[in-house]
């Protein structure tokens, strides 16, 4: 839906569908974890190493700088920035 159409709603209209779609994230984020967990179980089974915990600073590290830019380059610092800002607290 576009923005225009969706402003064009009442706002309970408005209130319904943005319900509707947090319950649609909330489910979708259930089944992928669910999912997850019955495939690295089928990897176990199959004797696969599966590592599930991970220091992932380094990664962080190694790719923000770079991800930030490509993000200030196509949208502007203002996300980035209260994104830091918030980090740094």
């Amino acid at each position: 839906m576009t923005k225009s159409t969706f402003y064009k709603l009442s706002p309970e209209y408005q209130q319904i569908i943005l319900n509707a779609a947090l319950a649609g994230a909330k489910f979708q984020r259930k089944m992928n974890s669910d999912q997850a967990a019955t495939q690295i179980a089928e990897f176990k089974k199959h004797g696969v190493e599966v590592i599930e915990q991970i220091d992932q600073k380094p990664f962080k590290d190694a790719a923000f700088d770079e991800v930030a830019k490509f993000y200030i380059d196509q949208y502007g610092d203002k996300l980035v920035k209260g994104i830091s800002a918030q980090v740094a607290e």
